[in-house]
């Protein structure tokens, strides 16, 4: 056993249908023997997308927001949709026999700031 983290990222095409989720667990359990791995996922093929528009049909004039204000709202939106793959890919790790745990980036400590839509991880806890 080798105590060498591994990070593996799942783009969107990896994770865009139930079967490449399972696909994409299976990979990743064989990856995995033996060694700690954290895996991080980007929304389904098409999500961020979707998002978007939604965001852009609930007109921001309409709540009285600001540009800046309805940037801030569609990061958080977008968000979402990472958080669901993540959820599902975990869901599939599970099924496979390995202890897994999604978490947003929060619950993973790490930190952020900035403007909206360009904010920089500002910090990293690893508590």
């Amino acid at each position: 056993m080798t105590n060498d983290l591994l990070v593996i990222k799942l783009g969107g095409d990896a994770v865009a249908a139930p079967a490449l989720i399972a696909a994409a667990a299976r990979r990743v359990a064989h990856e995995a023997a033996g060694r700690p791995v954290v895996v991080v996922t980007s929304a389904r093929r098409g999500m961020t997308d979707h998002l978007l528009r939604l965001c852009r049909e609930v007109d921001h004039e309409a709540t009285g927001g600001t540009a800046t204000e309805l940037l801030s709202v569609a990061d958080r939106v977008v968000a979402t949709g990472e958080v669901v793959t993540a959820a599902l890919v975990t869901a599939a790790l599970q099924r496979l026999g390995l202890r897994a745990v999604s978490l947003d980036a929060q619950e993973a400590g790490l930190r952020g700031g900035g403007p909206p839509g360009i904010a920089r991880l500002r910090r990293i806890r690893t508590a």
